[in-house]
């Protein structure tokens, strides 16, 4: 049988083996999406009020000085982190065909 997603990505985690019955709500493979990369960062809180969803941002690949990927911020944390002066916020980049693992650590500037 074929399996066919309604995204395009690779698959980066297989949750069945050839042969298995599956129930129709269970997960089969993760996809991801390869388009677009989801940065997650921290900002002061003094510019937390200076940023909003859609903000810019510009995106610093590691190891490399010229290249940059640009997006936008996607989400901003309506509570500062426990212990910390400072937000959580989520930005949405284009990958420009960067081969990024999960973790990696990256620098992420916000236009204010």
């Amino acid at each position: 049988m074929t399996i066919t997603a309604n995204a395009n990505g690779e698959i980066v985690q297989k949750s069945i083996i050839e042969g298995e019955i599956v129930d129709p709500e269970k997960t089969l493979f993760l996809i991801r999406d390869s388009q677009s990369l989801v940065i997650n960062g921290f900002v002061p809180a003094a510019a937390a009020d200076k940023i909003h969803t859609g903000s810019p941002v510009e995106v610093v690949l590691p190891g490399e000085t010229k290249r940059r990927l640009s997006g936008g911020i996607s989400y901003i944390s309506d509570k500062a982190v426990v212990g910390k002066d400072k937000y959580s916020v989520r930005a949405r980049v284009n990958s420009g065909g960067a081969k990024l693992k999960p973790g990696t650590t990256l620098k992420m500037r916000i236009s204010l």
